[in-house]
């Protein structure tokens, strides 16, 4: 098995992002000289692991009341409901990649992470 079918058995993109996400963190310890810029990055790309449980959440609430959808009406909210959570990650990913843009970072290394993060949410 490949390293992404045994750790992150989620989507490509997801499992891209998990594996960006867990290189990032053991390579911070290579960030002594920019260390208040490799926290700001570790600050704005760990917000990814939450904006993604509370997609998740959100998905599988909406999914749950789709599959026990008794008439139209139940349909309707289900959809409501998972239209609200793709539009409300669409804005906090939004907001998340400006705050990534906006990062001054001035390590090469450091830099061409973030780079990559942001390709990857992007892509």
């Amino acid at each position: 098995m490949t390293f992404f079918k045994i750790f992150c058995p989620q989507s490509p993109q997801k499992s891209a992002l998990t594996f960006v996400s867990l290189f990032l963190l053991v390579s911070l310890s290579s960030c002594s000289t920019a260390a208040s810029q490799c926290k700001q990055f570790a600050d704005v790309t760990q917000q990814y692991q939450t904006l993604r449980d509370g997609f998740e959440a959100d998905i599988e609430s909406a999914q749950v009341k789709a599959s026990g959808a008794q008439n139209l009406a139940d349909v309707k909210v289900a959809a409501a409901e998972y239209t609200s959570a793709v539009t409300t990650i669409t804005g906090q990913l939004d907001a998340m990649l400006q705050d990534l843009g906006n990062l001054n970072i001035t390590d090469p290394q450091l830099n061409e992470f973030k780079e990559s993060y942001i390709i990857t949410l992007t892509g």
